[in-house]
């Protein structure tokens, strides 16, 4: 398996101001291979602390707002936990750290 997916999105991290320093050990990239696919990583080096619309995000990727929409569903939190739930009046959203605790959630 290719690291190269862990770490671009390890370098993404490591610019948000939370940070994500590499580690020695290579621990940061194995975490980041626990909670996320290599096309989860890919696509979440897009994802900004911003929330944006599934559109804007494909936009910035240069990829299909279909597929893109698509996969952060996946990454998304699932409906059984409630606590995670947008208000139905709200236009779907993404942005970095939602996708993170939530494919963190998902892979417990």
């Amino acid at each position: 398996m290719s690291e190269e997916p862990y770490r671009k999105l390890a370098q993404h991290l490591d610019r948000l101001p939370e940070g994500f320093p590499p580690s020695e050990s290579g621990a940061d990239l194995r975490l980041l291979q626990m909670l996320f696919t290599p096309e989860e990583a890919d696509l979440a080096t897009y994802l900004t602390l911003d929330r944006e619309e599934s559109s804007t995000i494909a936009e910035r990727a240069g990829r299909p707002t279909a597929e893109v929409e698509e996969r952060l569903h996946e990454m998304a939190p699932k409906p059984e936990d409630e606590r995670t739930q947008p208000p139905s009046d709200l236009e779907t959203t993404w942005r970095t750290i939602s996708a993170a605790r939530a494919a963190a959630r998902g892979r417990e």
